[in-house]
């Protein structure tokens, strides 16, 4: 799904101010009853993210601080948090990436039996496959007696096709 597209960084710069230390987005002005100068926004959507009203239309956090910070980006990119905590907004903890980079920075699915991303028990064969996504496309990595030797094909694929150190954790 497409982001919506952000507000002018101008307009941003009118009505937030960022806290370098603690990757807080704080209010420049009142904008309502319920809200003064100096307090800090966003509100946590169900999916752990951070999220803030401007002119009635709903953005999340992360990405009006890239954009009041770094101005304009190609929409298209994906902003991915690091550490993995949606919550966490320091600017040093946001980068700009494509899907397929922000793919490298996954934790472990919730399905995974393994306790290793891209490793499972083939029970047709008795045995462990390893695969890989590289280019989007899923790459078989081997057939392997013991599942030690599957997760090391998986993490030597993953240290060549880049992909973050605390991926699949």
């Amino acid at each position: 799904m497409k982001p919506r597209e952000l507000p002018a960084q101008a307009l941003l710069q009118d009505l937030f101010k960022y806290n370098l230390q603690t990757g807080q987005l704080l209010r420049k002005i009142k904008t309502s009853n319920s809200t003064r100068a100096g307090d800090i926004v966003g509100s946590t959507e169900s999916s752990g993210y951070l999220q803030v009203k401007v002119n009635r239309v709903s953005y999340r956090v992360h990405r009006i601080i890239y954009k009041l910070l770094r101005g304009d980006f190609n929409e298209e990119l994906q902003i991915d948090h690091i550490n993995r905590n949606r919550a966490d907004n320091r600017i040093e903890n946001l980068r700009l990436v494509t899907t397929e980079e922000n793919c490298r920075n996954q934790k472990r699915r919730t399905n995974n039996t393994s306790g290793h991303s891209g490793v499972y028990w083939f029970c047709v064969q008795n045995n462990w496959r390893a695969t890989i996504y590289i280019n989007g496309r899923k790459a078989f990595l081997g057939s392997f007696k013991k599942k030690e030797d599957a997760v090391a094909a998986r993490k030597k694929a993953e240290k060549e096709a880049g992909y973050s150190d605390t991926h699949g954790t």
